[in-house]
């Protein structure tokens, strides 16, 4: 848990087999424990399908966070966010 928590975060997309497909968002705080990406971020063109590597970590790389996704289904038309939430684990 954060004292405070960062106001910036770096989210990379990573493609286990095809390095061209890898993206990075730069995220920022806007309160509440939400992030949004900045303006102007670029998103791929394609939907995000299939097996992913995601990495989370704070702009001056303290610590990182990475697991895998399996993204399937076709997004709706116009659709370009996704939500990513944490739960904290039980003792």
């Amino acid at each position: 848990r954060f004292e405070q928590p960062p106001q910036q975060l770096q989210l990379q997309f990573i493609h286990p087999l095809d390095s061209g497909r890898d993206f990075a968002l730069a995220l920022r705080a806007i309160g509440g424990g939400d992030y949004v990406s900045l303006p102007g971020a670029a998103l791929p063109d394609t939907a995000l399908t299939g097996h992913w590597y995601v990495e989370l970590s704070e702009s001056d790389g303290d610590w990182r966070l990475r697991n895998e996704l399996r993204l399937g289904g076709d997004p709706q038309p116009g659709e370009r966010h996704f939500t990513l939430t944490s739960q904290q684990a039980e003792q």
